[in-house]
């Protein structure tokens, strides 16, 4: 058998399964919006914001709303289409309006920015713990603990990126504008008959520089760090649990937690960030291939899911890994069901 026979057989395997993925990642999107206003409404309490490893997941909590809330608005606005070609031809069904296109445009960029940052702040919180514990004595690194110094840290990642996704939204695209028509047999129809098509046109070279910046800062340069990380957090959290002594349990306990936390969020970043990373190097060595490109660009869409999917996995990973974290929920719950009892109870007084 043949590459390209074989590459065409999983192409097609691939298509059967790119049929039915947006309804998956519009679904898991949606369960993915309601687990992190939970996760984000505890980790914004007071207790948890003192710590820097849980200002740092309020910032990947904010990417991973931001990126599902957005393919939900542009999926929505997709299937709506899809169900009104139903009702009339494709050809007859008018243009978006220049809202409806400006909505799509800001949210589809939304989508694509929200998971870089995101693996950026993943990125930078495995370093920023692997040289906590590779360094236990020096108590300028030991500072950055505690989200009051951690969160300068977080503003020198986010403020760059911020301005430069900008940059990248405004210096690069132009939105052109011209008429469209409805086609003679569309006439029976009530549409009127001409529309304004509007559509994005890229200035090539700074597209070219794009990309390759895209290629290098979110792409190669993760790809790279966080297995290393993932590696360095690993060991030092067996060497941790070698020397501690009954004397600093406690301590050492907390710390491992903390560690443990880390690393399985790096993991979760690693496992949809690495592939990712690949792809963009095979996209780029074959970018001649028609073959070779749609079917990268199909397994892409593959790890877009994994990556939603890994968003809606950090609530039950800080759960599960964070006694803090568990406590927090219960407090709030607990709290919580204590107020409405305590409202039904002077309900009832009132009654009596």
């Amino acid at each position: 058998m043949s590459k390209t026979t074989f590459l065409h057989k999983i192409d097609d395997f691939l298509v059967q399964i790119y049929s039915y993925l947006n309804y998956v990642i519009f679904v898991v999107s949606i369960i993915g919006i309601i687990l992190n206003v939970f996760h984000f409404l505890v980790l914004f309490r007071k207790s948890m914001r003192q710590l820097t490893i849980n200002i740092f997941m309020i910032g990947i909590a904010i990417c991973d709303f931001s990126q599902m809330i957005s393919f939900v608005v542009v999926m929505t606005s997709q299937f709506y289409i899809n169900y009104k070609t139903t009702q009339i031809s494709p050809e007859c069904y008018p243009p978006q309006s220049y809202i409806e296109y400006k909505i799509n445009h800001i949210f589809t960029f939304i989508s694509n920015v929200s998971p870089k940052l995101a693996v950026w702040l993943g990125v930078s919180l495995a370093i920023l713990r692997a040289s906590v514990i590779r360094h236990p004595t020096n108590s300028s690194i030991q500072n950055y603990i505690y989200s009051k110094h951690g969160i300068r840290i977080l503003l020198t990642i986010c403020l760059p990126y911020a301005c430069y996704f900008i940059y990248d939204y405004t210096a690069h695209s132009t939105t052109i504008s011209e008429t469209w028509e409805l086609p003679p047999e569309c006439a029976n129809t009530s549409e009127p008959d001409t529309y304004t098509l509007y559509y994005t046109e890229y200035d090539e070279s700074s597209f070219r520089i794009s990309l390759f910046i895209d290629g290098i800062l979110f792409k190669l340069i993760p790809s790279i760090l966080l297995p290393l990380f993932t590696i360095v957090l690993l060991y030092e959290m067996k060497k941790t649990r070698k020397v501690a002594t009954s004397r600093s349990f406690q301590n050492s306990n907390s710390k491992d937690r903390s560690t443990k936390l880390v690393t399985f969020v790096t993991i979760t970043f690693l496992l949809s960030t690495v592939p990712l990373g690949i792809l963009y190097i095979i996209k780029s060595i074959f970018l001649q291939s028609l073959v070779i490109s749609n079917f990268a660009n199909k397994l892409q869409s593959i790890f877009v899911l994994i990556s939603i999917i890994n968003g809606t996995l950090h609530f039950l990973i800080c759960f599960f890994m964070s006694s803090q974290y568990r406590n927090t929920v219960k407090n709030a719950v607990g709290w919580k069901f204590k107020s409405v009892a305590r409202a039904s109870e002077l309900q009832k007084e009132r009654n009596i």
